[in-house]
């Protein structure tokens, strides 16, 4: 997507990863203090086809929940606040293609959803299964700001004028 970061800010958009296999679905931790290992199913690939990625987004950096102990909490923005599922599926009609949407930022925090086309109701992804989990594959696409790895042990690598230093995170989203 385009990039509405200036020189010197990190950018983050969520695309569409490299392909997972299911034996890597077979016990995904998701409590590890009660650890709590569950199974999911993969997305079927016709109901991430279509996701492109999101436009690219500034976050500020991460604060320290502890700093923060006592301070007053920002409330949500109201695009979040506001969200109706019913409005969004209505909106976004057809059920053709999926889609994932930038809905807001707030300091070091985005919100994004997600829409998924096509039928996933079949028995294996419909069952009441307490152990049954859709996996969603996605990837975080971080843009690294002009001196943001001076503190990290890896070292940049030589961009070519308007190159950009890109990191990408790959992660998979479990829905129930």
């Amino acid at each position: 997507g385009p990039s509405n970061t200036k020189e010197g800010e990190e950018g983050v958009t969520i695309v569409s990863p490299p392909p997972i296999d299911q034996h890597e679905l077979q016990n995904i931790l998701i409590d590890p203090f009660k650890e709590i290992f569950v199974q999911a199913k993969l997305c079927p690939s016709d109901a991430t086809a279509s996701l492109t990625p999101t436009d690219f987004f500034v976050l500020d950096p991460a604060s320290d929940p502890f700093l923060d102990i006592g301070k007053d909490q920002e409330d949500d923005p109201s695009e979040v606040r506001d969200w109706d599922a019913i409005s969004t599926l209505e909106e976004f009609g057809d059920g053709n293609s999926s889609r994932l949407r930038l809905v807001a930022t707030q300091g070091d925090t985005a919100w994004v959803e997600m829409v998924l086309c096509n039928d996933l109701s079949s028995p294996e992804l419909s069952s009441r299964d307490s152990n049954n989990y859709l996996a969603v594959p996605l990837a975080l696409q971080i843009e690294v700001g002009n001196g943001s790895w001076d503190a990290s042990l890896i070292k940049p690598r030589s961009l070519m004028k308007g190159e950009k230093d890109l990191v990408l995170l790959d992660f998979v989203t479990l829905l129930r």
